[in-house]
């Protein structure tokens, strides 16, 4: 709320493995379509560590950003986003890995449902935890094939949360509403299939991860 009462730009700071693509993709698209300015981020994984690093942080302040979302990444990093809070940046950070919640200071905004004690389940990708920022969600199922793709690729319990992902996600990816995911089907030649989650873990998924690798 604050970032668009200043009209500030928010940058999605994604990992450059499918789940942190996707969920970055699905937040960055979800920000635009109710007016806020958004930009997504993935690091090369040749110019930068894994997670958040100080080299990104300063590409952000560059660029007079003052808000950032991390996707599936941040949890081992914490000095990194430290150090963008004190060049004036907020940082959110989203992750679904395991971590010690001692780490982190109360300052830092931590979504993680392996450290939450109310939140039941714990099993989640990093693409699933970007629905629980309280998004609209007429608008959070309209794109929940990008969310889908993530949760499979990330090779999550199928329970649950996740099935409901996957079950919804399958069934509207057939007519996507994202352009590139639409380019991807016509490809692979799967436009006019009814998918299955092999599908997505052995033709969508490792396209996705290319870019990454």
């Amino acid at each position: 709320f604050e970032a668009i009462k200043s009209n500030q730009k928010i940058y999605i700071y994604g990992d450059y493995d499918v789940d942190g693509i996707s969920g970055t993709a699905f937040l960055t698209k979800f920000f635009n379509e109710i007016g806020i300015i958004a930009d997504c981020y993935i690091p090369s994984r040749k110019e930068t560590d894994y997670g958040v690093s100080k080299k990104s942080i300063d590409y952000f302040h560059k660029k007079q950003g003052k808000f950032v979302i991390t996707v599936d990444t941040g949890y081992n990093t914490i000095e990194d986003v430290r150090y963008a809070k004190s060049l004036g940046i907020e940082v959110i950070v989203t992750d679904h890995h395991k971590t010690i919640k001692e780490k982190f200071d109360d300052e830092i905004l931590y979504l993680n449902p392996k450290l939450s004690k109310t939140y039941k389940f714990q099993y989640l990708s990093g693409a699933g935890i970007c629905m629980s920022l309280g998004l609209d969600m007429e608008i959070i199922y309209k794109y929940l094939d990008i969310v889908m793709i993530g949760t499979i690729a990330d090779v999550v319990p199928m329970i649950d949360e996740n099935r409901l992902i996957i079950k919804k996600g399958l069934k509207i990816i057939k007519n996507t509403k994202v352009k590139g995911l639409s380019y991807l089907l016509n490809y692979l030649r799967l436009n006019k299939k009814t998918l299955t989650t092999t599908d997505v873990s052995y033709y969508i998924s490792p396209l996705i991860n290319s870019l990454g690798r």
